[in-house]
């Protein structure tokens, strides 16, 4: 986004705040959120999937940053209601796989300077995107310059896997750049074998929210603070294929920066 788009965006935030804060009941919010999101999903689609399963990823470190808007209209001392949208990513990588080289007529491949046959290392990347949007509905009150709120999130959302797989030409910190494909390489040896190097898997969720926080009021138009909340998804279908249904309760903390009259 230009200088100049930036600068349009930055003023038509200020100058709605200013206005919903004098004469209307609304607040237009940037809610960035830090989640610890249970990925055991993944690491159970990542066993079953043939394509995957021989590539180890370490998905221990769960932690995800996601940016959030949200828009809501009410009252102060009572409810709120509007609606808001959240989303992030994270890229993991697994550890170099070794497959044997066959040639076309399923024949491994000599290595002649080494007399034996010819391996190719493989790493495989793997993205995951959380993604999720609902209605927003929230219990309020304001002591002086505090409000407290309560309330939860009602909506739907997608876990989205996108992975590629990258030949190793040799052990160094650098990949090479080009997409490992199945061309000659057998199935007992080779996890693409019949599978597409680079894919996606979505999992459609279900999505429910509670949570609960504070806000302080700088001025009448801008608030600031943060919030706890439990983020419940739950899957009907899983990712499809090699995998079920799933549902996760995922810990988070959201920022909360106002801009209007309803902190």
């Amino acid at each position: 986004m230009s200088s100049t788009r930036q600068k349009m965006l930055l003023f038509a935030i200020m100058l709605f705040a200013i206005v919903s804060g004098s004469f209307a009941a609304g607040a237009f919010v940037l809610s960035p959120q830090y989640l610890h999101l249970d990925l055991s999903p993944v690491t159970s689609l990542c066993r079953e999937e043939p394509g995957l399963n021989n590539y180890f990823f370490d998905f221990s470190d769960n932690r995800f940053l996601m940016q959030g808007f949200a828009a809501y209209w009410g009252s102060k001392n009572n409810g709120r209601a509007g609606f808001g949208v959240w989303g992030g990513y994270r890229q993991y990588h697994s550890k170099p796989y070794t497959a044997v080289v066959l040639d076309d007529s399923g024949a491994p491949i000599l290595d002649t300077a080494n007399n034996s046959v010819l391996k190719q290392d493989s790493i495989t990347h793997m993205v995951v995107i959380p993604a999720y949007a609902g209605i927003l509905i929230e219990k309020s009150a304001t002591f002086g310059a505090v409000n407290l709120f309560a309330g939860g999130v009602v909506g739907a959302g997608a876990l989205v896997l996108v992975k590629s797989m990258e030949e190793q030409s040799e052990e160094s910190a650098f990949y090479s750049v080009t997409t490992v494909q199945d061309t000659n390489w057998q199935s007992m040896h080779n996890p693409m074998q019949g599978n597409k190097s680079d894919g996606v898997a979505v999992a459609p969720l279900w999505v429910f929210d509670v949570h609960a926080g504070a806000t302080y009021s700088f001025a009448k138009w801008f608030h600031a603070g943060a919030e706890g909340s439990l983020l419940m998804l739950y899957a009907t279908d899983g990712f499809g294929a090699h995998s079920a249904t799933f549902n996760s309760i995922n810990p988070g903390i959201r920022l909360r920066i106002v801009f209007g009259n309803l902190g």
